[in-house]
């Protein structure tokens, strides 16, 4: 995708983007702390904030603001104390809707993952129509718009889902990821440790061997087997006494899941590990 940030004082040409990528990159983005109320300034700084790490994100924050504040410098034109309240608690909804998005992002790539049992689940978390406007070159080149967050990633959600892609589970650090080919891909891309990614230290971490003989990671494999096999239960037969639901499954999943690659990097005791781990 190739791509251009337009305001009312400046058009930025940016990096092209593999759309995939851009969800993943929301996937794996910490958000800063969502509050209840912004001021004028804190609003901007927040997104000024998110824009060094995640420059798309931010600026369709900015543009999101701008729309109910005008711009920073241009605020003198809203004309009571009440209006500004007004327009500052909508700012502060739709900063609430970035966690919702990132939630929305992860749960369309959990569902990829488990097409098999979770095509229900896809169907449902997947809107028929996204909101965005289009217009075309003479070329017959469409440029499409997006003036919010959740315009933008509504349709990079749709698109990935439309188009059917492909998602693995990295064996080293258990996270989501889209392989770059058809290949079977065991490792992905991310930054592990010392610098060094999944993929350059996977093969070499013998992940398998460190099973048979460390009860941590023992403990995490049966597990997560356990618990996936619970939910899976769940999906095709409905509730039963030790039945658990997607959502369920997917907070047990991330917590084990930072528990262990704390352990792996000696930031958690085994029994600190193992007491988040264990289910029973």
């Amino acid at each position: 995708m190739e791509r251009v940030a337009v305001d009312d004082l400046d058009i930025t040409k940016l990096e092209p983007i593999d759309y995939r990528n851009e969800l993943i990159a929301l996937y794996d983005y910490e958000l800063p702390k969502i509050i209840d109320n912004y001021t004028v300034e804190s609003a901007y700084d927040f997104a000024d904030g998110i824009l060094k790490d995640n420059i798309v994100l931010g600026i369709l924050l900015k543009a999101d603001i701008d729309k109910y504040l005008v711009h920073r410098k241009l605020i003198k034109d809203i004309t009571t104390p009440e209006e500004l309240k007004r327009k500052l608690e909508t700012v502060s909804v739709r900063m609430k809707l970035l966690p919702y998005m990132k939630e929305r992002v992860y749960r369309l790539l959990m569902c990829m993952r488990h097409k098999e049992i979770l095509a229900g689940v896809l169907e449902v978390n997947m809107h028929d129509t996204v909101e965005y406007k289009v217009t075309k070159t003479r070329s017959g080149e469409e440029i499409l718009f997006f003036d919010n967050p959740q315009s933008y990633y509504e349709y990079l959600i749709f698109t990935f889902y439309l188009r059917d892609e492909t998602v693995c589970e990295c064996e080293n650090c258990n996270g989501l990821f889209v392989p770059k080919t058809k290949k079977k891909t065991l490792y992905c891309d991310r930054v592990f440790k010392d610098g060094k990614t999944c993929k350059q230290i996977g093969p070499t971490q013998k992940y398998k061997t460190l099973v048979e003989n460390d009860l941590v990671l023992q403990t995490f494999e049966k597990e997560k087997n356990k618990m996936y096999k619970r939910m899976e239960r769940t999906q095709s037969f409905g509730e039963t006494p030790k039945s658990i639901s997607y959502d369920e499954y997917v907070d047990w999943l991330n917590k084990a899941i930072y528990a262990k690659n704390l352990y792996l990097n000696n930031e958690l005791t085994e029994i600190e590990a193992l007491r988040i781990i264990q289910t029973d």
